[in-house]
């Protein structure tokens, strides 16, 4: 036997639950879940902003030497449900962030656990190297006065009168830097020429930040 027992319905007793559903911006945001995409903390090491860090403060700028070309950010949502990406200059990236010279755009888009979204920037600004030395020097056929040092500037040779011309070679210290070869203050080119008496030869070194060493 088969005993069958049917339950009248009573839809009195069914409760119900509405979700709002708002579209905008192509999303459609769900009113249920939470809207805050702030962040509750954000640094970057070795760097300080210009201002103190605030959830309602979305734009932060920083100028950092030349010898600080990595950071590493941390930041901390709000809410727990939100996510949060980390971006240089649009395009996703993890830490630690190699920092170039110029403008630097660091970016935390956080978005909420509804579907809104808030970006974090800073501007980090990396100064260019000052460095305008030079690790070698080098004149063909010529012996200088003293041994070449990147922080000795000024050097004497003589030449008996059968040494008319010499090639000068050199290297910068920083691979950035440019150099100029001069004779007597006009631009030349090798191999130099030498006159008889005195002939002053410059190198005349322009670091990345524009600054030069003669």
């Amino acid at each position: 036997m088969i005993f069958l027992g049917r339950v009248q319905s009573d839809i009195s007793n069914i409760s119900t639950q509405s979700i709002s559903l708002f579209s905008g911006s192509n999303h459609i945001y769900d009113s249920s879940f939470s809207s805050d995409a702030t962040l509750s903390s954000l640094s970057l090491s070795v760097i300080t902003l210009d201002q103190t860090v605030s959830g309602s403060v979305y734009d932060y700028t920083a100028v950092v030497p030349n010898d600080v070309s990595v950071t590493t950010v941390t930041y901390t949502t709000a809410d727990n449900d939100a996510a949060a990406e980390l971006q240089l200059n649009g395009a996703s990236v993890n830490n630690s962030v190699n920092l170039s010279v110029g403008s630097n755009v660091i970016s935390i888009v956080v978005t909420a656990q509804n579907g809104t979204t808030q970006i974090y920037t800073v501007n980090v600004t990396r100064a260019g190297s000052s460095n305008a030395a030079l690790s070698s020097l080098t004149l063909d056929v010529i012996t200088l006065d003293q041994t070449v040092s990147r922080d000795v500037y000024a050097y004497t040779a003589a030449v008996p009168n059968d040494v008319s011309v010499t090639t000068v070679t050199y290297t910068t210290v920083d691979s950035h830097a440019t150099a100029d070869l001069y004779l007597n203050g006009a631009s030349v080119s090798n191999p130099v020429n030498l006159g008889l008496g005195t002939n002053v030869i410059s190198i005349v070194v322009t670091a990345q930040n524009g600054s030069s060493q003669t």
